[in-house]
């Protein structure tokens, strides 16, 4: 299926309206370009002023949101959620991966977010009291570095690191470490380009060796079939605010984050479907999909003709699963 666009809860919606309301405009619009630069070059801190922080909650958090809320749908292929109880964020930020959870987890009762910078963690704080989370669940905020984590953590049904883990050197660590305390499953979420796929890769190969199933979006556990010079990546489309768009000159009414992503699990997994790794390509009377099978990358040629195979591959989207082969 098309992936829905993506839009931020109202209750953060509200809060980065509220806030940007309060500051001078162009203040937050320069620190926006710096941070844009200070992330490209990997230089200076990133959010050295409250104009910096605003700046990233405004133009940043919806993309990385959405990119959350898309592996999240992929993870309902095989669970419903009604089970998952306890979230653990590695990296949390102001708290994306939270809000994405209090939408999904219908009972969720314990979240657990690791987050360095003391700044973002209290604007975190600050937008997750406008949700109904903060009167129904317990939220635990620990103010360190990954590399810094506890080896005595407490185990957590669902953990997710987003963005995170390629800011440190000893990423496969800190990866096998966020294994050691998932109950079912372990979600790692990198930028969609090379590197982010790189480290992905040798992640999933770290984490396999460790005894982990991967639920998506590899549709087996074997050695990846992608030749060196491609990566897989996958697309979610998110809907911008008034500010997003002037913060970013942007004129297009959503914006599309490309990401690479891995779902470990620890619970039985039923036999996988091919993914679809590469946008569909229609053709006249024929539709062509690039998919990831157990041993080889095979581009199928759904025709016309097959009907029901034809009417099926009409719905479906680039990071979908294709069932009928």
């Amino acid at each position: 299926m098309k992936p829905s666009a993506v839009v931020l809860p109202e209750f953060v919606q509200d809060t980065i309206a509220r806030e940007m309301e309060s500051k001078n405009f162009k203040d937050i619009q320069a620190s926006c370009a710096d941070l844009s630069s200070k992330y490209q070059n990997r230089t200076g801190s990133y959010f050295s002023s409250t104009e910096h922080r605003l700046a990233y909650l405004t133009a940043r958090t919806p993309s990385t949101f959405g990119a959350i809320k898309n592996v999240f749908e992929k993870i309902k292929y095989y669970d419903d959620f009604s089970e998952i109880h306890s979230f653990f964020d590695a990296g949390s930020g102001p708290g994306c991966g939270l809000w994405a959870a209090i939408e999904e987890f219908d009972n969720l009762q314990q979240a657990t977010l690791i987050e360095k910078d003391k700044s973002i963690a209290e604007m975190g704080k600050s937008i997750i009291k406008a949700s109904n989370f903060s009167e129904t669940g317990s939220i635990q905020w620990e103010l360190t570095s990954l590399e810094s984590l506890n080896s005595k953590l407490k185990l957590h049904d669902f953990v997710l690191a987003s963005y995170s883990l390629g800011e440190i050197p000893n990423y496969l660590g800190v990866a096998e470490s966020l294994w050691d305390i998932t109950q079912k499953w372990l979600v790692i979420i990198e930028p969609g380009d090379r590197l982010g796929f790189e480290r992905i890769k040798k992640i999933r190969t770290s984490l396999i060796a460790k005894g982990a199933k991967v639920a998506a979006p590899c549709p087996h556990d074997q050695e990846c079939p992608l030749p060196e010079n491609d990566w897989c990546h996958f697309s979610q489309k998110i809907i911008r605010s008034n500010h997003h768009k002037k913060l970013k000159t942007g004129t297009l009414p959503y914006e599309e984050e490309k990401f690479s992503y891995m779902v470990f699990s620890r619970v039985n997994l039923p036999e996988r479907a091919a993914r679809i790794i590469k946008r569909p390509k229609k053709g006249s009377g024929h539709i062509l999909l690039d998919l990831c099978l157990p041993e080889i990358i095979e581009r199928k040629t759904i025709s016309k003709k097959e009907r029901e195979k034809y009417r099926v591959a009409k719905k479906l989207s680039w990071g979908d699963d294709w069932k009928i082969i």
